[in-house]
């Protein structure tokens, strides 16, 4: 999951207090780099085939297959790294429209301001927020399912302070954002999907005396074009278990950022152990995480923990575990 890129930005910053974070990022991309972290690309998930009645598009065409025409659904969920903690959720709703189902979602992620483990300096604390829109259309032509999303408003907040006085301030706001994407139905219960999503923003952050050396704060402004593709495929091997895994890429260029790649790796399994319960044990980027579905005739609930989530931040991050709840609901 990306959200080391804001966290280990974070404590970077803090350690070095300059105007240069750790690996040459620069202070004036934290708000992108949040965004990064938590914003749309992130937060609509990894895996295109995954099947839930109110899932992204173009796997939201699931809730028509199941035979309902219109379903909502509530995520909440917090990643705790020694008392910083960061919540997100998202909501959404659905109904079928013509041959397709179009769909409406808010994300949403705030933490708490709280010292983060691994600054060396004390009094420094981190606080991060952001919502995103999408509206997404999703349509099936023959065995391939398609779907189309765009992003009104993917905009992120950032302030460090230490000692009481902010540090740095920032916020990034999208310009416009859109995805397409594909399911390829095969033959022998194989899945194949893919998705790519295209996003220009902008960003605004200010910087303090303490952070530059410059006797007044320093605002600096910066734009910014976000790339991500992801491809997956999943199986059924036995009328109970199925099997997935997917791949995604994300590539962030402009401003003061340079180029910022990131990739992660997606493996799981789903044991249905009768027609209304099953698990799930899926590994990413070397964390574990367990869910389980209990299915009903008018919904799903989902429950999920992540063990060890976001190791490659450990070093500076610590240990630190995930827990998420979701309930979908149609008719």
């Amino acid at each position: 999951m990306k959200t080391s890129y804001l966290l280990v930005a974070c404590l970077a910053i803090c350690a070095l207090m300059t105007p240069v974070l750790a690996q040459d990022i620069p202070v004036q991309t934290l708000p992108k780099m949040s965004n990064l972290a938590f914003g749309w690309v992130s937060m609509s998930g990894v895996d295109p085939t995954l099947e839930m009645l109110t899932s992204f598009a173009p796997a939201s065409m699931a809730l028509r297959d199941a035979g309902y025409r219109t379903g909502g659904e509530a995520v909440t969920g917090q990643f705790d790294y020694s008392g910083f903690l960061i919540n997100e959720n998202f909501q959404s709703a659905m109904t079928a429209l013509g041959p397709g189902v179009l769909r409406i979602c808010h994300y949403g992620y705030d933490s708490n301001t709280a010292a983060v483990p691994g600054i060396p300096l004390p009094g420094v604390l981190a606080n991060t927020n952001g919502e995103a829109v999408e509206l997404s259309y999703a349509q099936r032509v023959g065995t391939t399912i398609l779907g189309l999303s765009v992003i009104p408003e993917d905009s992120s907040y950032i302030a460090l302070t230490g000692g009481g006085q902010p540090l740095v301030t920032g916020n990034s706001h999208t310009d416009y954002g859109a995805r397409v994407g594909a399911i390829f139905q095969l033959p022998k219960n194989l899945r194949l999907g893919c998705d790519y999503s295209y996003q220009k923003d902008h960003s605004t952050t200010t910087m303090s005396p303490a952070i530059t050396g410059i006797p007044v704060p320093v605002t600096v402004e910066d734009r910014y074009l976000t790339r991500c593709l992801t491809l997956g495929a999943s199986k059924k091997v036995l009328p109970r278990t199925q099997v997935y895994g997917a791949y995604q890429e994300i590539i962030a260029t402009g401003g003061a950022l340079g180029d910022k790649i990131g990739d992660q790796r997606w493996l799981g399994v789903q044991q249905d152990l009768s027609n209304t319960f099953a698990i799930r044990v899926n590994y990413l980027e070397h964390g574990l995480n367990f869910s389980t579905q209990w299915r009903s005739p008018i919904g799903m609930l989902n429950v999920a923990y992540t063990h060890n989530a976001l190791v490659n931040a450990k070093s500076m991050l610590g240990d630190g575990d995930a827990a998420f709840v979701s309930l979908a609901m149609a008719y």
